[in-house]
């Protein structure tokens, strides 16, 4: 009987050293899938970090697009501004220069040969 006793001992300490085993396998299993699941969770992070990076990135490109818009807008205008004054600015100064040529050709005309008009050609034909 001593011997089934010690048969039985050692199936027992086999079986109790296998539950352990199978425990600690199990404990072991929870924990690698505790740490994947962690790991899942820091690459779901580093992506929507990188996402939002991304996100910022395109906003800060489409701002400064709206700005350099804006800026070519504005230059536009303000060449058209500066046209509409240079051409107001010739008209005035084609208007002026046409004055000053009529006023020439006024001074050079003799009055009295206006006040006679063609008589005084005639009458220097017939003296």
């Amino acid at each position: 009987m001593g011997l089934f006793r010690t048969i039985r001992q050692l199936i027992q300490t086999y079986q109790s050293f296998g539950n352990k085993e199978i425990a600690l396998a199990k404990k072991r299993i929870l924990e690698n899938q505790e740490i994947l699941r962690k790991v899942k969770e820091l690459q779901q992070a580093e992506q929507e970090a990188a996402e939002e990076h991304v996100l910022q990135a395109l906003r800060k490109t489409v701002t400064q697009m709206q700005e350099v818009r804006e800026n070519s807008e504005n230059l536009r205008k303000n060449a058209e501004d500066k046209l509409h004054s240079a051409q107001a600015a010739a008209d005035r100064e084609l208007k002026y220069v046409e004055q000053q040529k009529i006023q020439e050709i006024l001074s050079s005309i003799d009055m009295e040969t206006l006040l006679r008009g063609t008589e005084p050609d005639k009458r220097n034909k017939k003296e």
